[in-house]
């Protein structure tokens, strides 16, 4: 059973023999598991609805976001081994075919050089494995009449690639010859891969300020993924340990629109139910262009 944790990650400059430290105060389990996952992420298709008949392509960064090691707190056991990417890159089409609903599809992507631990002690991949991520999503919207606001719901269904490494302890480093082997002690045991499904629901608050600018509010909750990295069961040798859990998000941002093409902008702040993973506060970037809209300036 995991621990609860109540105290912040505080994350400061610290120096090489400070990590080293750190790194060998980690648990000798005879198992650690190190599993890639998404980092928490905001809907596709945040930002001002789109009008009826519209179809929008749009490239995005989301989040951008550095993940640290929680470098004040030791791993014990039973606390996870992750990955997780400071940034995922991604594109996604979404048309409006009535006015209050919007469909489309998304993919993310994030390459292994991207990631960083959750917590000091986690054991890197012995080849770099990518994250992929691909899904669908809905929008409905509910416009007030002779009004600047609307609101609405964004569904979201991403189904992602999880790859897991799983180390054994044999009390032998695979580098004697190293002093800085981060598998002192371990030997790579394999790699499974599992797709999970990963849901999402938000809702959306949005006020026009202007024809080319818009300002909205958002929150809700989507699901990432976890695991015991520190196992203290042998005999679980062989199980996934991969599991569910929420992530709730709320967050802020600016769209702007000018003819064809639109910008948008997000500041969001995640609130994990998992001890030992600290997201931290992001931003989400979205460039794109509307496929079908008049040429007109503004909307």
């Amino acid at each position: 059973m995991r621990r609860n944790r109540s105290a912040p990650a505080i994350v400061i400059p610290l120096g090489c023999a400070l990590l080293s430290l750190l790194w060998a105060c980690a648990p000798t389990t005879p198992i650690r598991r190190t599993a890639i996952v998404p980092a928490a992420q905001l809907p596709a298709r945040v930002g001002a609805p789109l009008e009826r008949g519209e179809i929008r392509i749009a490239a995005e960064a989301n989040p951008l976001a550095r993940i640290e090691p929680e470098l004040d707190l030791i791993a014990l056991p039973g606390d996870p081994g992750l990955l997780i990417p400071f940034t995922q890159l991604g594109l996604n089409l979404y048309g409006a075919p009535l006015e209050w609903l919007e469909l489309g599809m998304q993919a993310r992507y994030a390459h292994y050089d991207w990631m960083t631990v959750n917590v000091v002690g986690v054991l890197p991949f012995p080849e770099s494995e990518d994250l992929w991520m691909y899904g669908f999503g809905a929008r409905l919207n509910f416009r007030i009449a002779d009004s600047p606001v609307s609101f609405s719901a964004l569904l979201e269904y991403n189904l992602a690639n999880i790859h897991q490494a799983r180390f054994i302890w044999t009390g032998e480093s695979q580098s004697p010859s190293q002093t800085n082997d981060p598998y002192a002690g371990y030997t790579f045991d394999g790699i499974e891969s599992e797709h999970f499904g990963l849901p999402a629901f938000f809702v959306q608050g949005t006020v026009r300020l202007h024809p080319m600018l818009d300002a909205y509010l958002v929150g809700g909750v989507e699901q990432n993924v976890t695991n015991i990295g520190f196992d203290p069961d042998l005999s679980s040798r062989y199980e996934s340990t991969l599991e569910g859990y929420a992530v709730g998000i709320v967050g802020l941002g600016l769209e702007f629109c000018w003819k064809y093409a639109f910008a948008n902008l997000s500041f969001f702040l995640p609130i994990e139910s998992e001890e030992m993973l600290v997201f931290g506060p992001s931003f989400a970037l979205q460039i794109g262009a509307s496929l079908n809209k008049d040429d007109e300036e503004g909307r």
